[in-house]
């Protein structure tokens, strides 16, 4: 008895064991993601009051953020407008103090020429 086996046989056979071997690392596969599925699941199962807890934290921390920004933005319009005082304050001080500077320099220039013209006034004494 004489058997053939044709090239088609042959590719069949070939495609049909890697076919099997694919599907056995598939298996593999799945099975290590199905246990690796499980344990994320059992770890948030045994930590849902933790993460619960948490995300009321981080409710509230967003809460306070809000409320801390509008508390800044309103400190820093006060601000704003208290350096702007200062700021026309000391404009008009320094301009007062420059008016006044002026008005100083004029009196001692004209008592300086009052003075002058008193001691114009005597006669000088001849010096040897």
């Amino acid at each position: 008895m004489q058997i053939s086996i044709t090239l088609f046989d042959l590719g069949a056979v070939v495609l049909f064991a890697i076919a099997c071997v694919v599907g056995v690392y598939a298996v593999i596969a799945f099975r290590s993601i199905h246990s690796a599925a499980k344990e994320i699941a059992d770890l948030l199962h045994r930590h849902r009051r933790d993460w619960d807890k948490s995300m009321l934290h981080v409710a509230a921390a967003s809460e306070n953020a809000d409320i801390i920004t509008t508390e800044i933005k309103k400190s820093l319009g006060e601000a704003e407008k208290a350096i702007q005082t200062i700021s026309r304050n000391t404009t008009d001080t320094v301009i007062r103090v420059n008016e006044t500077a002026d008005q100083v320099a004029t009196y001692v220039i004209v008592f300086g020429e009052i003075a002058k013209a008193i001691l114009a006034l005597f006669p000088t004494s001849k010096r040897n």
